[in-house]
């Protein structure tokens, strides 16, 4: 932008006011302030301005269940000149612009109404790209599972249209000169999605507080134990030997949440003398999260017990520190088999068909079988007991992974198998009949609308709703100053026509990388990887630095989509955990 100012007759820029703390918003501000410009951003969000340094010492890696963007910070600090209180006025040469707390999109973001040559503006951010329409929705979640931010998003367009506002002017997307009829538009959309979510904010997996030892375990079917009562549901298949197989083994109990997630074993203790257990052979995770597998590395080191994993989410389990994901177990998971989609897999005299299962999350399994004359299926969080309908899903939840049909195509995976037994990950076994499932499949399919009426560009819904369309692995890693590492950018593109995609890593001073700028040609659907090997700076400080992608993808500048975090250590220490040298 500062190459072309001169083009359009700007001699100085005197301050940039920021409606929120993203990078593409905000990644030229230290560049202005370098040339002069003072900078003003939201109050609520000064600190991912100026603290950036120490957000990112102590942002959580692991066990973390926050499904916001506050990924999306600035990688280095920019000094900040004004913090802009809600409500307050900025003047400036004689203009003055309102500052509206517009939360929604982030927590604390703010719009700027002022008048400009006799109309009246409001500067929005990225509230509304569109009349009726927003740039993105995988931002619209800040709780982990919950619809709040669409919530406050149109709690911000209601108050918005009410106001007497002429033309809107987004971060994205052209000028509107109907506001009023853009933001009610806005409303009618964001309200459909809001209804459609009520079940996250009615459903209570329990109706009672369950007890962190007093846990009765349920004989489920003759040869099928559970207990319901840890964190996540334990399912127990035990053969007329004492030979068993596990279905998820977490965190013992709501109460261990608050320790930290910290494991301790549980429920085997109770379940081993009752079921007769002799030995626990293997175990099956539903998905990747640390609620459901928490306990495998307990069970392998304990119990002697493999760990059968779906392919989907096996490296995941056995390179945590790659990924950038909620509800990462930090102790890595050796896959003592890694299991394939469309794979039949037999234990003792029973055999269960192996799918893909997306919903809750990307990375998941479905499993179904016959057990004493039932046909069960383990579905983990894809499905379960529903307050105000007889099923839901823990979903969305953008940060887990998700395409717009996954939800429905999960479980519309499962129906193809005519289940009857469903045992869920948190609401016990339900008994499950067709008109259940197809009443769940007509709530996915009304999402799905909600979704695409949403989104300004609807054939990109994918891409609007995928909060890693790049990403860089391993996302964190130990090195020392003056040492090398590959970093590899992936790229989605989730247009139906291939696409030149362009990235350049942004780097502390003094970095190198090898190339800076890659660049590839993207096939419809599909994510490439460009490699890039960084070398650090020989006087590099010890401390958390961040590296980023700025990504160009079909001519269009995205910006720092994404960051991996390299923790510098001095060389001694290096060597002690394993740096990644290549």
């Amino acid at each position: 932008m500062l190459e072309h100012l001169e083009e359009l007759g700007v001699r100085q820029v005197d301050w940039v006011l920021h409606t929120h703390h993203h990078r593409d918003q905000a990644q030229g501000a230290g560049r202005l302030a370098t040339h002069g410009a003072r900078i003003g951003v939201p109050e609520r969000e000064s600190a991912l301005f100026a603290q950036t340094d120490a957000f990112w010492r102590l942002r959580k890696r692991f066990d973390d269940y926050d499904g916001s963007s506050l990924w999306n910070t600035l990688a280095r600090p920019v000094p900040v000149d004004r913090e802009l209180r809600d409500h307050a006025t900025f003047t400036w040469r004689g203009h003055e612009l309102l500052v509206q707390p517009t939360p929604g999109h982030t927590k604390g973001s703010v719009s700027f109404l002022t008048t400009v040559d006799g109309l009246a503006c409001a500067f929005t951010g990225d509230v509304i790209a569109a009349p009726g329409r927003v740039e993105s929705i995988h931002e619209l979640q800040w709780q982990y599972g919950m619809p709040d931010a669409v919530g406050a998003a149109l709690h911000t367009v209601t108050l918005l249209a009410g106001m007497p506002i002429e033309r809107l002017l987004p971060s994205h997307g052209a000028p509107m000169d109907d506001a009023p009829a853009a933001l009610r538009a806005l409303a009618g959309n964001l309200r459909a999605l809001y209804g459609l979510l009520g079940e996250m904010r009615a459903n209570r997996v329990w109706t009672t507080w369950p007890h962190s030892v007093d846990q009765p375990k349920s004989h489920v079917l003759p040869h099928l134990w559970a207990n319901t009562h840890a964190l996540s549901n334990t399912w127990a298949l035990v053969a007329d030997d004492g030979r068993t197989l596990l279905l998820d083994y977490g965190f013992p109990s709501w109460d261990h949440v608050f320790a930290d997630l910290r494991f301790v074993e549980h429920t085997l203790d109770e379940l081993i003398p009752l079921a007769g257990i002799t030995s626990i052979d293997a175990i099956i995770p539903s998905h990747y999260h640390d609620d459901h597998l928490a306990g495998v590395p307990f069970l392998q080191a304990r119990h002697g017990t493999q760990a059968w994993i779906h392919a989907s989410f096996a490296d995941i389990v056995a390179r945590p520190d790659d990924w950038k994901l909620p509800c990462l177990l930090p102790t890595p998971i050796h896959a003592d088999r890694v299991l394939e989609d469309g794979e039949r897999v037999r234990f003792g005299d029973w055999s269960f068909d192996v799918f893909h299962m997306p919903g809750h999350t990307w990375y998941a399994l479905g499993l179904v079988g016959e057990v004493d004359g039932t046909r069960i299926a383990f579905t983990g969080d894809n499905l379960l007991a529903g307050a105000l309908s007889p099923l839901r899903a823990a979903a969305p939840i953008y940060r887990n992974r998700m395409r717009l049909d996954s939800i429905r195509v999960g479980v519309e995976r499962l129906m193809a198998h005519e289940p009857e037994l469903l045992l869920t990950g948190h609401t016990g076994a339900i008994a499950v009949s067709r008109p259940m499932l197809d009443d769940f499949i007509t709530w996915a399919r009304r999402l799905e609308l909600a979704f695409t009426r949403l989104v300004a560009v609807p054939e990109l819904i994918d891409e609007a709703l995928d909060a890693d369309l790049a990403w860089i692995r391993p996302y964190r890693l130990t090195a020392a100053p003056g040492t090398e590492a590959e970093l590899v950018v992936g790229v989605t593109n989730h247009a139906l026509a291939p696409a030149e995609a362009s990235v350049t890593l942004d780097l502390p001073d003094g970095w190198m990388a090898d190339p800076r700028t890659a660049a590839a040609e993207i096939a419809a659907g599909a994510t490439a990887e460009l490699r890039f090997r960084v070398r650090l700076a020989g006087d590099a400080a010890v401390g958390r630095r961040i590296v980023t992608a700025d990504l160009v993808l079909r001519g269009r500048h995205y910006g720092q989509r994404a960051e991996a975090m390299v923790d510098v250590v001095a060389a001694t220490q290096a060597r002690e955990t394993g740096q990644r040298d290549v």
